[in-house]
């Protein structure tokens, strides 16, 4: 029998079941209840359990009958690799660099992971969100973030 599958619905099913049970298996090493209710890996083991149960069922329709016949396209992968590095090159340049070069250079990342890329945008939304990454970290939640390189 030849059957046709949403592949694409495969692929995210089979994202959402690796990624559950990952955090799931994750949070099996933290207690489940504690003496006063329930401990710290009860959230975490319902949110790993919940994503798998999410990616079996997206996995059962994208290969029931009903489900539409797609195809898994590779191309976009330059912008999965940018946006993955991007939060690379932000986590490691945060620390030493402070906001001030890490939120740009993740801003980089995304913009080279578009097909369109523009310096002119790429400083609009540096100069919009820098300012606005400081009021709501630094100034209002209170977090320890440097603005400013370490010099």
């Amino acid at each position: 029998m030849n059957r046709q599958m949403d592949q694409k619905g495969v692929v995210a099913g089979l994202f959402f079941l690796v990624f559950g049970l990952a955090i799931a298996v994750g949070a099996a090493s933290y207690p489940f209840k504690a003496d006063t209710g329930i401990g710290p890996g009860f959230f975490p083991s319902m949110v790993g359990i919940a994503l798998a149960i999410t990616g079996i069922v997206q996995i059962g329709a994208a290969m029931g009958p009903g489900a539409t016949p797609t195809r898994f396209d590779r191309r976009p992968l330059k912008p999965i690799l940018f946006t993955t590095g991007g939060v690379v090159v932000f986590a490691l340049l945060l620390k030493p660099g402070g906001l001030i070069l890490a939120l740009p250079a993740l801003f980089l990342c995304l913009a080279l992971a578009q097909s369109s890329f523009s310096w002119r945008r790429l400083v609009g939304v540096s100069l919009v969100l820098l300012p606005s990454a400081w009021v709501i970290f630094v100034a209002f939640l209170g977090m320890p973030i440097r603005f400013l390189p370490d010099f």
